[in-house]
Parts: structure tokens; C-alpha cells; sequence
């Protein structure tokens, strides 16, 4: 039997769901958030170790190639074994997941930049794949609002490619300010801005505050969607949470969405909800395979039939880094401080050093590592995002085979074009260059460029556009055969550009349930 019915269900409390249950339920709306993981405690789950860490690294052999997933935080990554996938003869693709309340911002880098209209509008430019329906103005007032939320540190350099964002004031770092020099310096055409970050806020008040002085902790509480935006729903008591809640389809009925299907995973019993409208977020991949399994399972469905690119046009950043050991002395300034090191972005490095054998563009970010023992000198990294390019044959199916909930899994094929390999190549100089300038004699790394999926950065595949035909969500994330269904993760991106793409899955969150209230409002849905 169907549970009772709610104005909004919402799939996966990662960044988008928990966006998507505050937007509702600040306007009255009654959300029910389903969430595949558990509800996990910082305290007690981030600190494994011995024979349990061994265990469960033993069981995310993909998992682990991440670096974030670790002894300490495999937690929070999911079982390869019970979450398998398949990839195509000759490729390779690293899908790196997170099933937990907070989803991937229990593990995210907290970096967030905005694109601008080169990005959005660059398949106007060049003729190639990837327009957007919308323009950066149209976008531009719900990144303001996400960001006035969140709390984001950075400096207003009016760089054109990376527009400037509603900042906290950046700490003073003599330390990063003297690495900017050197990269400068070393490129002098390169524009080096302090990294756009996330800043942790005191955990007092926050749902798992850590006794540990953990950095990870501190994200946990304050700067994932638990300690943030899903804690602010929750306030309004028109939230009801729950978690080990697998989504295996949306249920369909004439045109529209009624509800989903999911499996309790503690109880493996089936479970239908009902509603109003249905908001997908639980991460690119999950939420088109989401899709493809409600096309499999009813006869009413036929999401993306009309332009046949659902599962298409798969991307992820390309991405380079290179470790660098360097004299810098840092005086103690990051002493005591929680989260990541201070960084640097260098936005569209590409077109600013002449580089014409490639379209679109690719970034460069370097940060600061704390000394391995006290007396040692630092460890700087440098990373490279580049933009790849949309490809229809890179791609996403459902395979033969099930997870551990019968649900059918994924098949996925995504390789490197033409373009991919030269904007690389390019990608990989510069960052030698640079790991040269900043220490000749202690650089190291090979700046090869790594495994797609590696970046975690992966859009596309139910990609937004101007009508049926191309597309299979509108400009307001609305699946164009079922318009109460939405989809607000980075499935929608048309094109991924070189800038990390969470805080714009969040603005066009914001963007799609505005609309989707008023459509509500006028009774139109």
C-alpha cells in the first residue's frame, strides 16, 4: 500500500536534495527526502582502523583510488560489492559514490565558482556541443542566494571567466599570496585568485558534533547538507527523513509522476510514496539510471524518447595533478585551523597563454599541504580541470546484471576524443611548467592525466536544452514528457566547463523549485 501522500519527494541529501527540501519547505510545502544511505555519526564512523579499515577498503577497490577515501572516511564511500557497475571493452571509469545522509558533501573539497556566459553560452561561440538554455543573468541571482547561505570565502578580482560572488573576507596569507607570485610569475599572463571555498562554521548547533579536532568532522557538521540545509529543513517541521531508502523508479501514470518506488534496505521490503512532484538528485549517474529503470518499468514512460540522448553525453573533468615540495616557509599561519589548505584558482589558463589547438578551456589550482613532521618543509600540489567535451557516444545503458537490491545497474562507456587528448596535452605542460618554477629541484609527479570519473565531477547524460528533440529536461530541470517529474543534480549540464560544478547544480536547484512553487501556486501542477 502507498505511504499517505507528500507535496514533494525529493531522491538523495547530498547538495542538490538537501537544496531542494529547504527551498520547499521554507514555502509550506511537505517534502519527504529519501536518502539510499544511512544516517551515520562523525564521532563514531570517521575513525576506523585495523582489521575493520582493512575490511572495508577491501570492499571499495574503486572506492579507494579516490583520495578522499581513506581508512578513516571509507564509511562514506559505498560497497563496489554491493553497488557494482560494468564499463565498456577498452574503457575505463571510475564512478566514485557516497550513500549517507549529506551524500558527497560528507567528503566534498567545499570549492565553489560560478560559470559565466563564456561557459553557458559557448556552443554559440564555437558551434560545438553544449548550449544552455538559460544565460549566466538569469542563473547569476540564485548563485547570490546559495552563496549568502553557505558562507563562501573569496576575493573579488573581476576575472571575466570566473565572476565574482556574494564573499566572506579571505584570511591574510602571506604564505599563499607568495605561491600566487611564483605561478605569476612563472606565467605572467596567468591570473591566480584565492580558491572560492565553503567556510566551516561553529558545529555547537549542528546535528554529530565531533570531540575530535578532525577537519573532516568540521565539514561534517557545518558545511555538509546535514549541518546545513537539510538541518534547516528539518527546523520547519515539514521534513520527514528517511534514510537506507534505495529508489529503485518513479511511478508514472499519464504524463505524470505519482510518487516513487523504493526498497527499505534494512527490511529488503518494497514501499511506494506518493506526491505531487518528484525531484531527482541523487548524483548524475543515479538519477538517469533512476530514469532508464522507470522507462523499463512502465509502459507510460517515455522520458527522453522524443531525442533519444537520456544516458548520452557523459562527462567528467580532465584532470592532471602534480605534488611539489617547496622552501615556502608558512611561519605557523594555518596552525590549528580546520579543512583543507588554503589554495589558488587560475581560471581559463588556456586561451590567456594563446593556446589554439583545442577548444573550450581548463583551470589551474594549487594549494598548501601541512608538513609530513614538524621541521619539514611544505607540500604544495597543483591540479588541472579541463573541460571536456560533450560526446554522445559517451554514454550510460542499463546492463543485465543487478546490485544487491535487484535493481538493474549501470553499463558505462566514456573515452577521451581528440579534442580531450590536446587540451591534455596542454594541461600537462603548463602544470610541469609551473611545478618547475615554484621548486626546480623538488618537484615530482608526472602530471599524466588521470582515470574519468577520478574528479567526481561527472554531469550530463538527461542534459537540459531548448526542446524535446535535443534534450530531455527543460530550462527549469522538468523532464519534458513528465513535467511534474524534475531532475536538479549535474545530469542536467549540457557542457561541464573547467569550474567545479556543485555550487551551479545548487543555483539551478534553487533556480527549478522557485518554479516549480509557482506552478504549484497557479494550480497549474
Amino acid at each position: 500500500m502507498p505511504e499517505r501522500s507528500h507535496d514533494v519527494i525529493v531522491v538523495g541529501s547530498g547538495a542538490t536534495g538537501g537544496w531542494a527540501a529547504y527551498e520547499f519547505t521554507r514555502r509550506g510545502l511537505r517534502v519527504l527526502l529519501l536518502e539510499a544511505g544511512a544516517a551515520l555519526d562523525p564521532d563514531a564512523d570517521l575513525h576506523d582502523d585495523g582489521a575493520e579499515a582493512a575490511l572495508l577498503l577491501e570492499r571499495r577497490p574503486i572506492q579507494s583510488t579516490c583520495y578522499a577515501c581513506t581508512e578513516g572516511t571509507a564509511k562514506l564511500f559505498v560497497d563496489d560489492r554491493d553497488n557494482p557497475y560494468v564499463t565498456a571493452r577498452n574503457t575505463h571509469f571510475r564512478w566514485i559514490r557516497s550513500r549517507q545522509l549529506g551524500g558527497r558533501t560528507t567528503v566534498w573539497s567545499r570549492h565553489v565558482y560560478r560559470f559565466s556566459d563564456t561557459q553557458l553560452r559557448a556552443g554559440e561561440s564555437d558551434g560545438l556541443p553544449g548550449r544552455w538554455p538559460l544565460s549566466y543573468g538569469e542563473l547569476a541571482p540564485f548563485y547570490a542566494r546559495v552563496e549568502r547561505r553557505l558562507g563562501v570565502s573569496g576575493r573579488a578580482d573581476r576575472l571575466d571567466q570566473l565572476p565574482d560572488g556574494w564573499f566572506v573576507p579571505c584570511s591574510p596569507s602571506p604564505t599563499l599570496d607568495r605561491l600566487a607570485r611564483r605561478l605569476e610569475g612563472a606565467l605572467p599572463r596567468l591570473r591566480a585568485t584565492p580558491g572560492r571555498t565553503v567556510v566551516p562554521k561553529p558545529s555547537t548547533t549542528s546535528p554529530g558534533t565531533c570531540a575530535r579536532n578532525d577537519w573532516r568532522c568540521h565539514t561534517w557538521a557545518s558545511t555538509s547538507s546535514l549541518g546545513s540545509t537539510i538541518l534547516a529543513a528539518n527546523a520547519t517541521g515539514l521534513l520527514t527523513l528517511r534514510t537506507d531508502s534505495i529508489v529503485s523508479h518513479v511511478l508514472v501514470r499519464a504524463g505524470r509522476a505519482y510518487g516513487v518506488r523504493y526498497i527499505d534496505a534494512k527490511t529488503e521490503t518494497e514501499h511506494d510514496a506518493v506526491s505531487r512532484a518528484v525531484v531527482l538528485s541523487a548524483s548524475t549517474l543515479e538519477s538517469t539510471r533512476i530514469l532508464m529503470h522507470t522507462n523499463a518499468q512502465s509502459s507510460s514512460a517515455e522520458i527522453g524518447s522524443t531525442s533519444g540522448v537520456l544516458g548520452r553525453h557523459l562527462m567528467d573533468h580532465l584532470f592532471t595533478e602534480m605534488v611539489v615540495s617547496g622552501p615556502i616557509d608558512d611561519a605557523g599561519e594555518f596552525n590549528g585551523k580546520p579543512g583543507p589548505y588554503p589554495s589558488l584558482c587560475a581560471p581559463a589558463v588556456g586561451r590567456l597563454l594563446g593556446r589554439r589547438d583545442f577548444a573550450r578551456d581548463f583551470s589551474v589550482m594549487a594549494g598548501i599541504r601541512p608538513a609530513a613532521q614538524p621541521g619539514d618543509g611544505r607540500t604544495f600540489w597543483l591540479v588541472s580541470y579541463g573541460e571536456m567535451l560533450p560526446d554522445v557516444r559517451n554514454r550510460v545503458t542499463l546492463d543485465s546484471g543487478v546490485d544487491a537490491w535487484g535493481i538493474p545497474v549501470l553499463r558505462i562507456e566514456c573515452r577521451l576524443r581528440d579534442n580531450d587528448r590536446r587540451m591534455a596535452r596542454s594541461m600537462k605542460q603548463v602544470v610541469t611548467d609551473l611545478a618547475e618554477a615554484i621548486s626546480p629541484a623538488t618537484w615530482h609527479g608526472s602530471a599524466e592525466l588521470q582515470t574519468p570519473g577520478l574528479a567526481a565531477h561527472e554531469v550530463g547524460t538527461a542534459r537540459m536544452g531548448s526542446g524535446p528533440d535535443t534534450s530531455v529536461l527543460n530550462s527549469w530541470n522538468q523532464c519534458w514528457e513528465i513535467p511534474n517529474l524534475l531532475v536538479t543534480d549535474g545530469a542536467c549540464f549540457p557542457s561541464i566547463g573547467f569550474q567545479h560544478p556543485t555550487l551551479t547544480m545548487m543555483a539551478l536547484t534553487a533556480r527549478a523549485c522557485d518554479h516549480l512553487v509557482e506552478l504549484f501556486s497557479a494550480r497549474v501542477l
